[in-house]
């Protein structure tokens, strides 16, 4: 069996919140959810990791919230880490 590692985290409204580092520059509050298959950022975390958005790889449909359709651009971080992984 792997050895484990330890993640710290918050709750509050039902939700885990734990702390991610992003292209190895500034740690965010990401939810975590077990059944996602991308992770979204909002336009301020792009903006603050200098991400350009105006001119994506490509674009994306999501399903929202209230179950509506929206394309989401979609652009690639250089790293993700969390909990020294």
């Amino acid at each position: 069996m792997p050895d484990a590692t330890r993640i710290p985290f918050i709750t509050g409204h039902f939700l885990i919140l734990v702390p991610v580092i992003l292209n190895r520059t500034k740690a965010f509050r990401f939810i975590v959810d077990t059944g996602a298959q991308r992770i979204i950022i909002s336009h301020d975390v792009a903006d603050t990791l200098g991400l350009d958005i105006a001119h994506p790889l490509r674009f994306e449909a999501i399903v929202t919230a209230e179950r509506q359709t929206a394309p989401a651009p979609v652009v690639r971080l250089d790293s993700v880490q969390m909990g020294g992984l």
